[in-house]
């Protein structure tokens, strides 16, 4: 993105967190879809997990993505680790249960 018409202040700022987000800004912000969910799904492990879906509320917040991942606040990052937890239980609760249904109401070749 073009930056040149920023002042060196703006520049300096832009595409980092400069406060800890408000709980409105957290609540509007940091959360995940269920189309955020299927990508999560693809990821391998916890920590890549979280690291992605920091991501996508950064491009959220920030309209941008961070050079450094690790510079989201401790705001941001505890929240979205609560959030992601409960969310991938959850959600992998409806995998499983549609799964058993889909089974339950699935012809058995006899």
């Amino acid at each position: 993105m073009p930056v040149e018409f920023l002042t060196p202040e703006q520049r300096q700022r832009y595409g980092t967190y400069t406060v800890e987000p408000s709980d409105a800004q957290l609540a509007s912000y940091f959360y995940l879809d269920d189309t955020d969910l299927e990508r999560l799904a693809t990821k391998r492990g916890s920590q890549q997990r979280l690291g992605f879906a920091l991501q996508i509320c950064t491009v959220r917040f920030l309209s941008t993505f961070l050079v450094n991942p690790t510079l989201v606040p401790s705001g941001g990052r505890t929240k979205m680790l609560a959030k992601l937890c409960k969310r991938v239980r959850d959600w992998l609760q409806r995998r499983s249960d549609a799964g058993e249904t889909r089974e339950a109401v699935t012809p058995k070749n006899t």
